[in-house]
Order: structure tokens, then C-alpha cells, then sequence
């Protein structure tokens, strides 16, 4: 029997060192602007280097209405610092969605923000809302990713091309797809996002 609530509620979640939530008006006060400052940042999201000011902020967070699209900031327990954020856009007839994140901080990267959040995401879209898939896209030139993926049941199931923000010739951009069934083959065999395996 699939689960009969609908996206729209704003989410908040949490793991053991991390809330993921609903990023609301308020956080653009918050010091995120500087993060597509970072020429490897904004070289990862083809974008050209730019500061953003108080009310680009406020205008990229007032786009997600948390219901076909939702905006999910990723705050450290520790710290109550903002490291990065997850977008999230909801196809409700295809019971699928579609997943983007960015770690902004130099120093949270490749520290468990992004795969120990993921796997609150996949709980919370999959398990409570009755999501069907979840989709992702990365650059054709992102091999760890690309391993990544491949190493947790993702299928590849397309390609495009996408102008490059840098006006070099153009990005192919891979198309992934991940089902919840192979997702919860994954954690039937106790493993997390990371790799790890589940205690008991």
C-alpha cells in the first residue's frame, strides 16, 4: 500500500550531525552569497563566478514553494552552520523527482554533509511521500561521481548537451535515474550513502 500523504509541507529532518530543512525567507540574511564566489564551485555548476547580494538571495530561495520544488538547507549540528543545500523538484504524476546539491563550504566538503543527508532525502521522499525514483545529472567529466552513482544502483538512462558557461564547447551532461526499489535493495543489504554499512 503506497503512502497517501502529498509534498507540500515544508520538511525538516536529521541525522546524527546534520538538519536538513525547509530554507525559509530569514536565511538569506545568512552568509551563503560568497559561495559561487569560488571559481571551482561555479565551474561545477557551469555559472560564472558571482557574488550573490541580499536580494538574489531572497529571490532564489521565494522560487521554491515546497511543493513542486523544495529548497533544503544543510546545517552542521555541531556549529549551526549553513554548508550547503539540496533543490529538489517534485514531478507528481511521475511519482518521481529530481535531485541537485551544492556544498558551499570548502572546509564540509567531502566531510558527510552531502551523503549523509542524501539518505534522509531518499527516506523521506521514498518512504513517507511514496516517491516512485529520483533523477540526477552530472557532467560527463565528473568521473568520481559518475563511479559514485554506478557503485549505488544508478542507472544512466540519457544525455544532453549544455552550453558552457565559460563559452568553451559544450558539456555533455548525463542523465540518472535511481528506483526505489533498487534503493532499498541497497539498504536491505545495510549499505548507507557513503558506502558504509548500518550498525546492527
Amino acid at each position: 500500500m503506497e503512502p497517501s500523504r502529498s509534498p507540500g509541507a515544508k520538511i525538516c529532518l536529521e541525522s546524527a550531525d546534520h538538519v536538513l530543512r525547509t530554507m525559509e525567507p530569514a536565511d538569506a540574511e545568512l552568509d551563503w552569497g560568497g559561495w559561487l564566489a569560488n571559481p571551482a564551485t561555479a565551474r561545477m555548476l557551469n555559472t560564472t563566478p558571482r557574488t550573490l547580494s541580499l536580494s538574489d538571495k531572497q529571490r532564489y530561495i521565494a522560487k521554491f514553494d515546497s511543493k513542486a520544488a523544495h529548497l533544503l538547507g544543510i546545517w552542521e549540528k555541531g556549529s549551526d552552520r549553513l554548508v550547503g543545500f539540496w533543490s529538489i523538484y517534485v514531478d507528481e504524476i511521475g511519482k518521481e523527482f529530481l535531485l541537485n546539491v551544492l556544498v558551499g563550504v570548502d572546509d564540509a566538503r567531502a566531510k558527510g554533509a552531502q551523503d549523509d543527508t542524501c539518505d534522509l532525502i531518499y527516506e523521506h521522499f521514498f518512504d513517507r511521500l511514496g516517491m516512485k525514483a529520483v533523477r540526477g545529472t552530472v557532467s560527463q567529466s565528473n568521473a568520481k561521481m559518475i563511479a559514485h552513482l554506478a557503485q549505488r544502483r544508478w542507472t544512466r538512462i540519457g544525455s544532453s548537451e549544455k552550453a558552457a558557461a565559460t563559452g568553451a564547447k559544450p558539456i555533455k551532461i548525463y542523465l540518472y535515474r535511481l528506483t526505489r526499489e533498487d534503493w532499498r535493495a541497497r539498504v536491505a543489504g545495510g549499505r548507507r550513502e557513503d558506502g558504509s554499512r548500518r550498525a546492527g
